[in-house]
């Protein structure tokens, strides 16, 4: 290892790289022919005229959730700041319980091709069009973040300028989206993640080899601080425990339980208990690409002990941590660097494309076809949405060149996702769990959410962009450095003085926090509106997760006590009348009522 070491390509590498962009586009060629004969485009485009099997969805919702950030920045975070970022492991075993049994089936039993469709149903269509502005909004910020990651890494391995790169990413997915749909993406992500979890794993098995096994991993993570866990409960503070498994949860039920990405390829399974099936295989999945990404960290962590490679000047910034530790396994090993970058590229192809195939079922079934329904039966619907795939791809583009002036990737994917995460979240739980919320409370719900959440972004990243408000890593030093640098080329870090006096305390609050307080006021606001302008509109029981089904069946029986017991007995219509106001309380319990009513 020396000052100029860097990953780069041989002609294998080469040859690799191109034939899994070649297969993958194959793949959207061969159901761009077979979709043909379907009469149904969106149907089949969207739901793959649920006929998919378990095992390639569950895969495919691993494959998107892995991104490129997943891999190259949560292990430089990790080696920075500490193992904190694992505890999400414990969230998601709980996101899959929460999904399966609260969310999905009442998607799954309405069997819309749009989740913003059900906030229609639910409340009204100006809350579904708001959403679905929200929602294409922060998918096409987010995805940009995605994509930049990837072709930095590629740019990195060959010498092309990202400028040339980031296009040809975004070019290469939108071909095979667009002319394959979502059976395209799904078996794409399948083949995607299979060539990912084996660059993830023999770069993994490498590394843990080079530290010296499991045991000097933990040894040396502990002895410089990356395996302590911080419980204060300081809204400022970085990473604390609270604050982690709080944003994974919430972070992890909105992007399983409502978003059209997820939706979608739950909808294209034959039956919910497929469905629910898929959900904890991805689960399983997404835990054990968590703890490699990890343990990666701290690898990381073990071999640069005490010489700090962006300290000591080999690379010049944390985000390219990742592919400098690959350089040094991949030495002597032909192929293993096309293997790594194809993993990296291929975490960011199969986010975009299913981010790419909900934003255009999104923009089409939320906007176009409701206000051009006669475009589903002149012929026009698949030119529409093929067109639709084409232009989001153009836009993630260009705004994926901006990313590399943003700051560090992982705290900015997290803050961008936390805009719109905590508020859909918050939106879907008051449609689902509070049967007394209606559409007044959930626009000031939403509204309130997405305004204090983005406002407090915005600041932060003002800040930062200042100099002023930043996290500085755990202890890392060059001390113990045996390479041949000049002292010219080591960097020191300075604390620049925060001036945390005249800095509003909202922005100073962690990332983390943001997906907590986007849901809380959301729901808070929300019902407090809904009770203060109470709604005479029944809500359908098909609109309520089961889990809450027992208030519509309690207040059936109450309703059917009401008119069969009082009215026979002794005809007061008064009583009736006062028993009727007391079953505006969902809460009230059977024998209350009887008590109550009797009296």
């Amino acid at each position: 290892m020396n000052s100029t070491q860097r990953i780069y390509f041989n002609w294998y590498d080469h040859v690799f790289f191109a034939f899994m962009l070649l297969l993958s586009t194959a793949i959207g060629i061969y159901f761009s022919f077979t979709s043909r004969q379907n009469k149904n485009i969106t149907n089949e485009y969207f739901m793959g005229n649920k006929k998919m099997f378990v095992f390639p969805i569950a895969m495919s919702l691993v494959a998107s959730h892995v991104s490129s950030v997943t891999l190259m920045s949560v292990p430089a975070d990790v080696y920075q700041f500490g193992a904190m970022y694992g505890l999400s492991i414990i969230s998601i075993f709980f996101v899959c319980f929460a999904t399966s049994y609260v969310y999905l089936p009442v998607f799954y039993g309405l069997q819309l091709n749009s989740t913003y469709e059900y906030l229609k149903l639910r409340f009204n269509a100006s809350i579904r069009s708001y959403c679905s502005l929200l929602f294409i909004f922060n998918s096409i910020l987010y995805m940009s973040i995605v994509v930049y990651v990837p072709a930095l890494a590629y740019s990195q391995a060959t010498g092309i300028s990202i400028y040339y790169v980031i296009p040809f990413i975004c070019a290469i997915c939108t071909l095979y989206t667009t002319i394959g749909g979502i059976k395209a993406v799904v078996w794409t992500d399948t083949l995607q993640f299979i060539i990912t979890a084996g660059a993830i794993a023999v770069v993994f098995i490498l590394g843990l080899n080079k530290a010296g096994g499991i045991g000097n991993v933990l040894e040396v993570a502990k002895r410089g601080d990356r395996l302590s866990f911080d419980f204060d409960l300081d809204l400022t503070t970085r990473e604390t425990v609270f604050a982690v498994l709080m944003h994974w949860f919430l972070t992890y039920i909105r992007l399983t339980a409502t978003s059209p990405e997820c939706i979608l390829k739950f909808l294209a399974l034959p039956t919910l208990k497929k469905a629910q099936q898929s959900i904890f295989l991805f689960c399983f999945g997404i835990i054990l690409i968590k703890l490699i990404v990890v343990l990666t960290g701290l690898i990381l962590f073990t071999i640069y002990y005490g010489c700090d490679p962006v300290k000591a000047g080999l690379v010049e910034k944390n985000d390219q941590l990742v592919p400098f530790y690959v350089a040094d396994m991949a030495a002597g090993i032909p192929g293993l660097t096309g293997l790594f970058i194809s993993g990296v590229f291929c975490t960011g192809l199969s986010t975009l494309s299913a981010s790419l195939n909900a934003l255009s079922a999104t923009v089409y079934q939320d906007f176009i076809s409701k206000y051009y329904p006669e475009l589903d039966k002149n012929g026009r619907t698949g030119f529409i949405i093929k067109f639709l795939v084409v232009a989001m791809g153009a836009v993630i583009a260009v705004l994926a060149l901006m990313v590399e002036h943003l700051g560090p990737i992982l705290p900015l994917a997290i803050s961008v996702s936390s805009i719109t995460a905590g508020s859909f979240l918050g939106l879907f739980t008051l449609g689902m769990l509070c049967p007394r919320a209606n559409s007044k409370g959930a626009l000031w719900g939403i509204f309130s959410s997405t305004l204090i959440v983005g406002w407090m972004f915005i600041g932060s990243q003002w800040y930062k962009a200042q100099g002023l408000l930043k996290s500085d890593p755990k202890y890392l030093s060059v001390d113990n450095c045996t390479l041949d640098i000049s002292l010219t080329n080591i960097t020191t870090t300075m604390s620049i003085p925060q001036e945390s006096n005249t800095i509003f305390y909202l922005y100073k609050i962690s990332h983390y926090y943001y997906s907590l307080i986007g849901t809380t006021v959301c729901i808070a606001v929300g019902l407090i509106v809904s009770y203060a302008t109470k709604s005479k509109k029944e809500v359908r029981r098909e609109l309520i997760s089961p889990v809450v089904h027992y208030l519509f069946d309690n207040k059936k029986k109450m309703k059917n006590f009401v008119t069969s017991t009082l009215h026979k007995e002794d005809g007061n219509y008064r009583s009736i009348y006062k028993a009727n106001q007391i079953l505006e309380d969902n809460s009230v319990e059977m024998t209350e009522f009887r008590t109550k009513t009797i009296t």
